[in-house]
Formats: C-alpha cells, structure tokens, sequence
C-alpha cells in the first residue's frame, strides 16, 4: 500500500470513530434504562437548584399544556429542605419506566434528617422520555 493510500485509511478510520463516539455521547446508543436514568437524575438535580423551570420540561408534553409552571412548582414549596437527590433503579418497558428515586431532606425544627424513597413514571413520546406525575 503506498503512503497516500494508508494515510487516506487511517484518516477514515478516525473520522468513523469521531462519528461513533459523537453519537454516543447524544445517547444515540444507550438503552432506554440508560436514557431515562440520565433525564430523571437531570430533573431531580434541577429541582434540588430550584431551578423549576428546567425541572419542568421533563414533563410529558400533555402535562406541561395541562398546567403552568407557577402552579405546578406550589408542589416544590419544600424543596430548599432537600440536600441529595439520587435516581436508584430504572425498570422499562417499550413505553413506560419506573424510577426508584431518594430524596433527602433536612429539618430545622426539629432536627430530622430522613431519605424519602419513592416511585416515578416516565413515559416515551415520539422517542424522548418524560416524567409522567402520577396522582397521589
């Protein structure tokens, strides 16, 4: 092989494995368990910055039209108590996970400190995964 002809090679090769590990790191690759694992541990992060506008766009499309993000985040009015939120497992099937989520919250008055184990639904819409708040 002459020396253009490897250096044309190697330079594809390079270029395939750039576009492979691009697509990686879009989540082209990963698994439904993988994909909903990084958007809800997104959320719960989000939430624990009181950042609730982020927070709220990982609700399902329908829920976000059903309410406004003012209304919904009255639900949160807690949230400054929260110091680690952590996602625990993640159990799918073709359209639906659940997520195994901790919180931990701290009290002032009294002086509680308690990890609140709970269970959330995330549902596919055309290919992306958002939470879908169940009634309690």
């Amino acid at each position: 092989m002459s020396f253009l002809k490897v250096g044309a090679l190697v330079s594809g090769m390079v270029i395939v494995f750039a576009s492979l590990a691009g697509c990686a790191s879009m989540g082209l690759f990963q698994t439904p368990e993988e994909r909903v694992e990084r958007r809800a541990q997104a959320r719960l992060d989000a939430l624990l910055a009181q950042d609730f506008k982020k927070a709220f766009s990982f609700l399902a499309p329908a829920t976000r039209e059903a309410t406004t993000l003012p209304h919904w985040a009255i639900q949160y009015a807690g949230v400054a108590q929260w110091r680690a939120v952590k996602v625990n497992s993640v159990n799918c099937e073709p359209d639906r996970c659940d997520v195994g989520v901790a919180v931990t919250y701290e009290l002032v008055r009294p002086r509680i400190k308690n990890t609140n184990v709970r269970k959330e639904v995330w549902i596919d819409v055309n290919g992306q995964w958002y939470y879908y708040p169940q009634k309690r």
